[in-house]
This record gives C-alpha cells, structure tokens and sequence, in this order.
C-alpha cells in the first residue's frame, strides 16, 4: 500500500506491552489456581451445608466445578492482563460466534461415535450414571441436576477451553508447529482429565477426551478463535448431562 506521492506506508511496529509474552509456566500456574479453587470452593460447601455432610455430597459437587471454573477464568484474565494485549478476545480468541453453532452437533457427534467404538469395554463398567442421579434425588434434588448439567454444559468448556486451547495452546504455537502444539495440548488435556479423575474406569475417557482436543485444538488454530472449539466442548458434554437428566 502506497501515500498518493507514492511513498510506502509502513505498519507501526509492535511494541512490548502488545507482544504476547506468556508461556508454559503460565497455563500451569492457571491451570493450579483452578484446581485451587475448586477445593476452597468445596471447602465453603461444606461450611454453609455442615460438616455432617459426606465429602460427596452433590452439593458439594457442584460447588467444586462452579468455583473450579471461576477460578480458571479469573487466573486467566490475570495472565491476559499481565502477559498479554489485556483483553481475552484478543488473546486468547474468546468469542461467541452463533454461526459456529452447529458445531455443537459435531461435539455430540464425536460423543457418539467414541461410545460406539468403545461399548465393549463400557459394558465392563459399572453404569456410574445411575449412582450419580440417585444421589442428587436423595439429598438436592432435581434442581441440583439442572445445575449441575449447566456447569457441565457451559462452564466447563468456557473454562477449560481458555486454559488449554487459549493459554496452553497458543503458549505452545509460539514454541513449536501448529501440528505439534495441538498434538501436545491434547495429550495434556486428556492426561489431567484422567489424573485427576480416581474412579475406576476413568482411563476409558482418554481416547475420548484426546479426539475432543485435537478437533478443538486444530479449529482453534484454523479459526484463531475459541466459538468452535467450545461449542464442540459444549455439545461434547451434552450427552453426557442429558443421560444424567433423563435417567
């Protein structure tokens, strides 16, 4: 692009406070901050319902995952604001685009067709579902479910989809190939997922959770933005939720 004299027009340079400057560090510290809350969350739980209360109790639960998730998006905008241009959209690509909303029926798809592929060793587990339901029903009732099927539905995929695919993801890109970074957070995201989770059977979510992230991760990359890949987190987590509901 040229002035009407026909001199060159440069692009301003960029300069130190817009550079992105965050790295690995960073998404761990977040990533901790999270797990952090989740616990205090918990914590105060079981300080407003009694310490009468068994550790897993719904309640609790559900207090746990809505604190975990503040958490994360709270230590996320704390490294945006510290390390970053100080806004989420523009660092980490968090928008809301209704045109991505068929990707929805793409996570539920991926839902799908990891069940099927993986009914022979389902059918070895026990149905943990129903245990789920019946706890809620005995002690917060349906109410709680609803709450807890929005938490799964919608908080989970905002916040983890900012933490791997927004602050591991690009922290990655800056480090290595777009197809490498999206390999590596896919396997971290689906190796935390299974760590942290001590029932039996847990291992079995790991294919599961490795496809979601790499079609996440590469819409991601492709889109620079986060609506896909968190309506595919969204619609992922659906069925999940909707089997507990109409248990």
């Amino acid at each position: 692009m040229r002035r009407a004299s026909g001199a060159p027009v440069r692009s301003p340079p960029v300069t130190p406070d817009t550079r992105l400057r965050w790295g690995l560090g960073a998404f761990w510290i977040a990533w901790f901050a999270s797990l952090v809350s989740g616990v205090v969350g918990g914590a105060l739980a079981i300080a407003v319902l009694g310490s009468d209360v068994a550790t897993d109790d719904p309640g609790i639960l559900i207090a746990s995952l809505v604190a975990q998730a503040a958490g994360a998006v709270v230590a996320v905008a704390v490294v945006s604001a510290t390390r970053g241009q100080h806004g989420l959209r523009a660092d980490f690509g968090l928008e809301v685009r209704w045109r991505d909303a068929p990707w929805l029926l793409v996570g539920i798809a991926l839902q799908i067709a990891v069940a099927i592929v993986l009914i022979p060793l389902t059918l070895l587990e026990p149905d943990q579902a129903q245990q789920v339901v019946e706890s809620f029903e005995e002690t917060r009732g349906s109410g709680a479910l609803v709450l807890f099927a929005f938490t799964v539905v919608v908080l989970a995929p905002l916040s983890e989809e900012l933490l791997f695919r927004g602050v591991l993801l690009r922290a990655l890109l800056r480090r290595t190939s777009p197809g490498s970074a999206v390999l590596w957070s896919s396997a971290i995201f689906a190796a935390v997922h299974v760590l942290l989770d001590p029932s039996v059977g847990s291992g079995l979510a790991l294919p599961a959770l490795m496809l979601l992230g790499l079609v996440s991760g590469d819409q991601a990359v492709r889109t620079r933005s986060l609506s896909r890949s968190m309506m595919l987190h969204a619609g992922f987590n659906f069925l999940t939720a909707l089997r507990i509901l109409t248990l």
